[in-house]
């Protein structure tokens, strides 16, 4: 950033407000997950996460865990972000599986 910086000309500050640190995902909850998607036949991978959703929060009362699906291109958490189809069906029933299974 800071080459970034001097080709402009502008000044940059960077300051830290607030700092959580991430919530761990349940092992079980984990597993159940991954048993799902090797049940109905999908590939799947372990996959560490910053992504704080509402996970943190939930993450204080109760087990957390996260499914994610692929984005088209790769792009996440911008405008052009877009799944495929199939990929948002094959990670519901991933969903409907593991909840069936707990």
């Amino acid at each position: 950033m800071s080459k970034i910086v001097e080709q402009r000309g502008v000044g940059l500050a960077v300051s830290v407000d607030t700092r959580s640190q991430p919530a761990r995902v349940d092992d079980a909850l984990t597993k159940a997950i991954a048993d799902s998607a090797t049940e109905l036949g999908l590939p799947w991978q372990a996959l560490p996460s910053g992504a704080g959703h509402d996970a943190q929060i939930v993450a204080g009362n109760a087990p957390i865990g996260m499914i994610f699906v692929p984005s088209i291109n790769g792009l996440s958490h911008v405008p052009e972000e877009d799944t495929a189809t199939a990929d948002l069906a094959a990670g519901a029933e991933v969903l409907l599986s593991t909840a069936l299974r707990l």
